[in-house]
């Protein structure tokens, strides 16, 4: 077995500062996603204020638009590089 049970501290500690709330965000909506509603990604990124990119493919989009994610985590990456 390769997994252990979690931690209580890990879901009880209370959380004051989310990096979501002060870092820049990213994030992709697949639109043809059948196993998460792309309308709920969309509103759950809204909230969060990420940069969204949506990508036409399924739920497994990073095996059918490698480049496409690969171009958000680079974009991800320059972001947090000139904090």
């Amino acid at each position: 077995m390769s997994q252990v049970g979690t931690s209580v501290k890990a879901i009880s500690t209370p959380i004051t500062s989310p990096a979501w709330k002060t870092k820049p965000s990213f994030a992709i909506v697949a639109t043809q996603d059948r196993a998460i509603n792309p309308d709920l990604e969309r509103q759950m990124y809204a909230r969060s204020k990420a940069i969204t990119k949506e990508i036409v493919a399924s739920h497994a989009v990073y095996i059918s638009q490698p480049r496409a994610v690969a171009e958000v985590i680079e974009q991800a990456a320059h972001a947090a590089a000139g904090m």
